[in-house]
């Protein structure tokens, strides 16, 4: 009888063993499949707002670049407003220069009152050009002169015109005595001349700086390789030609002097 019990039992147990087996996997696979389904949530919230980020960003990409475009144009407007107010201002400019410069030109052919003298200064060395405006200036000064006005010529020269005082000797006149004082220095004992020791500092300058040319009303100065002259221009010189320029600066072809028939009255060798 307890026999028979026990196989009854077993076979119970049997059959049901692999059922329990079934129940705990199909417990375990719907946790798990609970759980997959959580994360598949989780990741598809993570997903949908990183989408709406990138569409915030793509939305505010697009702004930035509209606003980055509105304000190139502006920009671009201004720009080309500065640039014609530039290119107005400029034409402005150009227009006044030329507007002085035939104003002085008609006064020194017209000889009108005051006296109106052009002057021109053409260097080798930029050092010259540098100092040299100054030291003129401050003989001008010495003789009552007034430079009125002074413009480039090139890159080794300008163009400047004088107004001569009123009362005064005439350029010709006290420009030569000038001359032939600074050249000869004034004796301790005698009455200083007018501008000689302005005018020494200029010729100094020019025996130390190179070729080169000065004049100033009637008056020029030139510096060669052996010399400096000086010397009075004939009536009517009008400005040196663009060869006599180069000629000036770089000391080839005929003698400027010639070329100008200039009346020399001081010549100092080198």
């Amino acid at each position: 009888m307890a026999t028979v019990i026990a196989c009854i039992a077993l076979a119970i147990a049997i059959g049901v063993v692999p059922w329990a087996w079934v129940w705990l996997l199909q417990r375990g696979r719907t946790a798990l499949l609970a759980e997959v389904d959580e994360r598949v949530d989780v990741a598809n919230r993570t997903v949908a707002m990183a989408l709406e980020q990138l569409n915030v960003s793509r939305e505010n990409f697009e702004t930035a670049l509209q606003n980055a475009m509105k304000m190139r144009e502006r920009a671009n407007a201004h720009f080309m407003t500065a640039d014609f107010d530039a290119h107005r201002a400029d034409r402005r400019l150009t227009d006044l220069e030329q507007y002085i410069v035939t104003t002085l030109e008609h006064q020194v052919t017209a000889g009108t009152t005051p006296l109106i003298l052009r002057g021109g200064l053409y260097a080798q060395q930029l050092s010259v050009m540098d100092a040299m405006p100054g030291l003129v200036e401050g003989f001008l000064a010495a003789l009552g002169a007034h430079l009125t006005y002074r413009q480039d010529d090139g890159l080794d020269g300008s163009t400047f015109y004088v107004r001569w005082p009123g009362g005064k000797p005439a350029p010709r006149d006290l420009l030569g005595d000038a001359t032939r004082a600074a050249a000869a220095g004034d004796s301790a004992g005698s009455t200083p001349t007018p501008g000689a020791a302005e005018l020494r500092a200029v010729l100094d300058a020019w025996r130390d700086g190179g070729l080169g040319t000065l004049y100033l009303g009637p008056l020029i100065l030139v510096r060669t390789k052996t010399s400096l002259s000086a010397g009075f221009l004939q009536p009517g010189f009008e400005g040196l030609t663009t060869e006599q320029k180069e000629s000036a600066i770089n000391g080839t072809g005929p003698s400027l002097e010639n070329q100008l028939n200039v009346a020399v009255f001081l010549e100092v060798k080198q």
